[in-house]
């Protein structure tokens, strides 16, 4: 088996120190990436573990690093030395993402001095001009020469870059360490808008059989690129603290026969799991990437036919019209090694196609698969069957006592196609319940269902009749 698995990576960032009052001032010109973790979840937020060397100040001194994901979720940020012998204490940490805007600049100039830059075209000239900046609303208001405009053509030129205003998202630290240089240390953060989900296709071929694969689609909006990561995947359901507004609201106001298991490298990861990718990869910020997740053939499927009956049929009364009731075509296999599977399958739509007599491929429905375990069955129903119909009949309803009632159901199943074929009777109850008489075998699957397995003659029918006592 062939997997091919390529995630999400983060770019560079830029590190230096920057002067304090009443602290030594210090230059961390460290840059030294050794090491890029990223572990992302169905859960729309990645584990970011970046290990690199910085150069630390003695005594008091500013940190920074710029380029992290505007998504980071600043809480959970931490940075920590690997040698505890030579660590530092982090006294405090800042998150900076009030990025440079054009409308955020001139938020900062009004009631300031601007210069304007427009042609001349009349005297093919560049004139220049002087406006005090009023007001940036609903667009920029400037007094010129004793007059209000509201607006005004031109390039707008501001004398220089406001303070407090940052290029990229920047996480500082105020450290305090008792001696200088460099330091091996580890960053860790959780960051929004990054995600991933399994697709699957599965081709039915000749004898009850399919080839199955499956690709991985990894979403990165988290406003940072990653690269040259050590990336894995982690499927399950984990559980999150639901704030009131959300953080952004906040700052906005065909191959052989193949084992799958044998390649894929997949571990548990507490009560989920985790599949890491052999090698290190990259994705870049805003960028969707398909990956190949695993490729098997001659997995064996069993196709069937399923009646679903429901609860709130139940009449107080006998009635000669039948009820028509589609029938469901489904197909399940085993997720067993013995079947070229056999490996934890992660959530995500299935797509079924099969090939006609011409030899053509034809898509004939899709379902969504929920976490599968390594020997677990998988079910998918693909839709409703054309040839395979039923119909229901209540013949009898009586009343026992003032709450035991007993009623008698017919349900004819009609076979046009040219084969026979076993059609599943799911018959679904309220109550407590019991089939006091049947012509034909049924097992009690639980509380509320029983099943009746029906084979039906090819271009024929076959009828299910039984009598139920519940005291619903």
């Amino acid at each position: 088996m062939n997997i091919f698995l390529r995630i999400i990576a983060l770019s560079s960032v830029m590190t230096l120190a920057l002067p304090l009052q009443a602290a030594q001032a210090s230059a961390a010109s460290g840059n030294g990436r050794a090491n890029l973790e990223v572990t992302v979840y169905t859960s729309n937020i990645a584990m970011v573990k970046d290990r690199r060397t910085l150069l630390i100040p003695k005594g008091r001194g500013l940190v920074s690093i710029a380029g992290v994901p505007s998504s980071i979720i600043p809480e959970t940020v931490s940075l920590r030395p690997e040698d505890n012998g030579k660590g530092f204490r982090v006294l405090e940490k800042t998150y900076d993402y009030d990025l440079l805007s054009e409308k955020k600049l001139l938020d900062k100039y009004i009631g300031k001095t601007v210069k304007l830059i427009r042609w001349n075209e009349f005297q093919d000239r560049q004139d220049t001009l002087e406006a005090e900046l009023l007001s940036n609303a609903e667009g920029p208001v400037y007094r010129i020469g004793g007059e209000i405009y509201l607006g005004y053509p031109g390039i707008r030129v501001l004398p220089a870059l406001p303070e407090g205003l940052v290029t990229r998202p920047t996480l500082s630290w105020l450290l305090e360490s008792a001696t200088g240089g460099d330091r091996d240390v580890e960053l860790s953060y959780l960051a929004e808008g990054m995600t991933w989900r399994a697709d699957y296709r599965l081709v039915m071929t000749e004898g009850a059989q399919a080839d199955l694969s499956a690709w991985i689609t990894i979403d990165n909006r988290s406003g940072a690129s990653f690269t040259d990561a050590a990336v894995s995947l982690i499927a399950g359901n984990v559980n999150r603290v639901q704030p009131r507004f959300s953080m952004m609201e906040q700052r906005a106001a065909g191959a052989p026969k193949m084992d799958v298991s044998a390649t894929l490298q997949e571990q548990p990861a507490f009560e989920y799991h985790r599949y890491d990718i052999p090698w290190k990869t990259s994705l870049e910020d805003r960028q969707t990437k398909q990956i190949l997740f695993f490729e098997s053939s001659a997995v064996d499927l069993r196709e069937e036919f399923l009646v679903m009956g429901s609860q709130g049929r139940f009449q107080k009364s006998s009635g000669e019209e039948g009820l028509k009731e589609p029938a469901t075509v489904s197909i399940s296999f085993g997720n067993r090694r013995e079947n070229n599977l056999g490996m934890p399958l992660p959530g995500g739509a299935v797509r079924l196609f099969k090939r006609d007599s011409a030899g053509r491929l034809l898509f004939i429905g899709e379902d969504r698969l929920d976490n599968k375990p390594a020997g677990a069955d998988v079910r998918l129903t693909v839709g409703a069957a054309f040839d395979v119909t039923a119909e229901r009949k209540q013949k009898e309803y009586k009343k026992i006592t003032s709450r035991l009632t007993e009623s008698q159901w017919e349900i004819t199943l009609n076979n046009k196609k040219e084969k026979p074929v076993t059609v599943g009777l799911i018959e679904s109850f309220r109550g407590n319940w019991k089939i006091i008489e049947s012509n034909r075998p049924f097992v009690k699957i639980d509380a509320f269902t029983a099943r009746f397995d029906v084979t039906t003659p090819a271009g024929g029918s076959a009828t299910v009749t039984y009598r139920l006592q519940t005291d619903f």
